[in-house]
């Protein structure tokens, strides 16, 4: 990904993740905390840099959810992801 546009979004109010690293549910809010990557890989970890967290309601969980099952849906249609349907039983069924 294009550094420059990073940088360019990490001076807005845009949030950039590339890992969700913890998910919560308590007292009606969810809870995702984001991370990004930072540097290289070591000891076959990559080291996570900047957390920040997205709070929404769990109405607001489904409709992001049904929203991201749509993008990938158009991302698969448009051949940028494909399936992979020898991981399909473990729901980690599609690659970049």
């Amino acid at each position: 990904m294009n550094n420059e546009f990073i940088k360019d979004l990490k001076m807005s109010d845009q949030i950039f993740f590339d890992v969700p690293v913890s998910t919560q549910f308590t007292n009606g809010v969810v809870k995702l905390g984001v991370a990004e990557f930072s540097g290289a890989e070591k000891e076959g970890k990559q080291p996570l840099g900047n957390q920040k967290v997205i709070l929404t309601t769990l109405p607001g969980l489904l409709l992001l959810q049904s929203q991201i099952n749509q993008l990938v849906t158009e991302l698969v249609q448009r051949k940028v992801l494909k399936k992979n349907e020898a991981n399909a039983s473990k729901g980690d069924d599609l690659i970049v």
